[in-house]
């Protein structure tokens, strides 16, 4: 058997959103836009629900049974019947679409194609069907052509006509002071420049239309985005024309806006829907508006180089599909300094009222750094700031009016279908359990209860090295994102640059860029990455995991979640007292068994076995920590085991009081991960302090770091800052 290593990194495993992109620019250079459009759902076996021990009415055999059929299914070559969808237009005033989406009552069974004559094309089984298809115009109107409940028993021909699109419907979009949100305004001179006659209320916008059916959720998504003042007064507000033909309340229509001012330090972001498409204007309730503010910690790179862009994206989180609903405009503006503040006003619903399985869930990307590129575009010169590194997240939810912060951690990090890094399978397999959405229990809490900057805190790495046999083509695949880095509130530290990769194999250290494996064997990867600094000290996490290929179970352990609570309840890292923190978090086995016939897999959960010791920062002087699992926090697939544990019983002097943490987690395998966080938590009584600039005589060096926060040898010249093995830390240069 031979094995197959694929190198991931935040792209592992990305499924597929069947995605079309083409670019307008309107005719004043002020207003630059983008547009896209995107159908959820590709043709897959229907699989209800997740299938393993915590769910037995639907075990892994069965899902082995569904795969099979599906595969006997397609092999007895169903009779199919070809759609052919001709089109007739204006080409002067309409641009055509290219493809068309076939539904039946669960799921999407096909689609059309462009076939290059003028007609979209495409083939399925005999039965009852919802065609949807799209024609834009060039101020970005969408004319959505419906073909409702058409039974199919031959080859059908329809005509695909965009005036057929009579209802239209226009979105009213107020802000929270009750008046609509406007762009600037402005005019071109006699010598073609342009002038600003009057500043509007953001800069930047995104807006995503959906068309969708109750008991489906979102058939065809179109979005419009764009930047600067506008010319007239009536585009202003960015209407933005949704047009369809008569159907019935089956279908409903939502929108969603990202909003952002100039300078990026605020968003709003807006949401519009109705089941009523012969209406005429939709609008927001400007009632239901809730502010939040997010405080971005840079990191020690950050503070150094240029650049800061934000992105708001509104995820739609169901069972059947993860993905982005909206995307804010990534700019990045100069800005240097400790902290980015960037102010959040929300109007969006808990649930999709017409689709309830579907949850709408915010989240920031806040780009930390990036590196500057000149472009020359003929007379013109100029810089770009190129991100290079994000902090992803916290996200939010608004549950009937109340701010409440849910963490999906490394679920969503750098991609847009969550299910694919949390559970190991398509995104349209309908296998996720609803209780998993949008956020575990045990990590949801009113955003009043966080405490702290976002991105101050040493990470832990999600790690999860995934090694699996796909006995089609008799290949074991070994599958290593090696950033996954999750702090406390849920926020994903997305950077490549600096963290550190060692592998070794059969107790051999190997190059992972040109090893190749002559069969199974153990494998054994650290990962370090010492970008942190906390309350300026310099920390990192470094993360061990070992596998061993030869058993049953070939994947190791990992940790999925970290945080702390004080004695009421508010999620932080810093305590009074020992006695005041409390420390909870997520880990488990999760065994990757892949169905060949599925094209992907599941992550079957299994107990691990856990230890957790800490040490005064920097000591490397352990001492076990007692916790205990909670069964009612028990979330499988996607979390797994949930523990607690009480720092009631700490001692020792931590510099400054911070505390380093190890986790240690083994499976029946033999299958292990080493984790430290340094620092992971702070004790202020002063019983707890170290205060030392200068270590005792005997105190030996644990690592030395630059003061960009990495990790560096001891002969490097320049100012380094050196941790020391009784806690202190101490700066040289040399």
């Amino acid at each position: 058997m031979t094995t197959k290593l694929l190198l991931r990194t935040a792209a592992l495993s990305c499924a597929l959103l069947l995605c079309f992109t083409s670019l307008a620019q309107v005719e004043f250079q002020p207003y630059c836009v983008h547009y896209d459009c995107t159908a959820v759902g590709v043709q897959s076996p229907n699989v209800t629900r997740y299938s393993s021990s915590s769910y037995p009415e639907t075990n892994l055999e069965q899902l082995r049974q569904l795969a099979q059929k599906a595969k006997a299914k397609a092999k007895a070559g169903e009779a199919m019947c070809t759609i052919t969808l001709n089109m007739e237009y204006d080409p002067e005033v309409y641009e055509a679409p290219f493809i068309a989406y076939i539904f039946d009552d669960v799921d999407m069974v096909g689609v059309a194609f462009d076939n290059g004559q003028g007609s979209l094309q495409g083939q399925v089984p005999q039965g009852v069907y919802d065609i949807v298809s799209c024609f834009t115009t060039e101020d970005h109107s969408q004319y959505y052509v419906i073909f409702e409940q058409q039974q199919v028993k031959n080859d059908l021909t329809l005509t695909l006509d965009p005036t057929v699109c009579t209802n239209s419907i226009t979105v009213n979009n107020y802000g929270p002071d009750g008046e609509l949100l406007k762009l600037g305004l402005g005019h071109y001179d006699d010598d073609g420049q342009f002038i600003v006659d009057e500043e509007g209320d953001y800069l930047h916008i995104d807006v995503d239309n959906q068309l969708g059916r109750k008991g489906l959720g979102t058939l065809y998504s179109c979005s419009v985005g764009g930047s600067g003042p506008q010319l007239d007064e009536e585009s202003r507000t960015s209407p933005l024309g949704f047009h369809v033909n008569d159907v019935s309340d089956r279908f409903y229509f939502q929108q969603v806006r990202v909003m952002h001012s100039e300078d990026l330090t605020k968003s709003y972001v807006c949401y519009c829907g109705t089941d009523n498409l012969t209406t005429s204007v939709v609008e927001n309730n400007p009632n239901n508006y809730v502010q939040q503010v997010y405080d971005f910690k840079y990191t020690s790179r950050g503070r150094e180089q240029i650049g800061y862009g934000i992105s708001d994206i509104l995820w739609r989180i169901s069972k059947k599909v993860a993905a982005y609903s909206s995307r804010g405009v990534s700019t990045s503006a100069a800005k240097l300094g400790e902290v980015f503040t960037h102010e959040v006003w929300a109007n969006i619903p808990e649930t999709n009222p017409y689709y309830p399985d579907e949850h709408f869930v915010l989240q920031l990307y806040g780009q930390d750094y990036g590196d500057v590129e000149t472009v020359t575009f003929g007379e013109w010169v100029f810089d770009v700031v190129n991100p290079t590194a994000w902090i992803v997240g916290p996200a939010m939810r608004v549950n009937n009016g109340q701010k409440e912060s849910i963490n999906i951690g490394h679920h969503e990090y750098g991609n847009m279908i969550i299910p694919n890094f949390l559970y190991g399978v398509r995104y349209d397999s309908n296998i996720l359990p609803p209780q998993l959405l949008p956020s575990p229990t045990a990590l949801t809490y009113p955003t009043e209860l966080s405490e702290g900057l976002i991105n101050d805190n040493c990470p832990i790495n999600a790690l999860k090295v995934t090694s699996y046999v796909n006995e089609n083509d008799n290949m074991v695949y070994l599958q290593l994102p090696t950033n996954y880095f999750v702090g406390r509130h849920g926020e994903a530290y997305c950077c490549q640059d600096g963290t550190t990769m060692t592998a070794k194999f059969r107790g051999n250290e190997i190059d992972m860029e040109t090893f190749a494996p002559d069969g199974l064997g153990t494998y054994e990867f650290t990962v370090d990455n010492p970008i942190v600094e906390v309350d300026g000290l310099p920390g990192h996490n470094t993360t061990t995991a070992f596998l061993d290929q030869n058993q049953e179970d070939m994947n190791p352990p990992s940790l999925e979640m970290l945080h702390f609570k004080n004695a009421a309840g508010k999620v932080t890292d810093r305590f009074a007292t020992a006695a005041d923190g409390t420390m909870e978090f997520y880990a488990s086995d999760f065994d990757y068994v892949y169905y060949p016939e599925l094209w992907n897999g599941v992550y079957e959960c299994q107990p691990v076995e856990v230890t957790v010791e800490y040490a005064p920062y920097g000591t490397e002087e352990w001492t076990e920590l007692a916790v205990e699992e909670i069964p009612e926090y028990y979330q499988e697939p996607g979390w797994g085991y949930f523990y607690r544990g009480s720092l009631a019983g700490v001692t020792g002097q931590g510099l400054n009081g911070w505390f380093d943490l190890r986790f240690r987690l083994h499976d029946a395998s033999g299958n292990w991960m080493d984790q430290v966080v340094s620092p992971a938590f702070r004790i202020d009584d002063q019983a707890y302090s170290s205060v030392a600039t200068v270590g005792s005589d005997d105190a030996r060096e644990v690592a030395r770091y630059n003061l960009a926060g990495q990790r560096i040898d001891a002969n490097t010249p320049g100012v380094a800052i050196i941790r020391m093995s009784d806690g202190t830390a101490r700066k040289v240069i040399q």
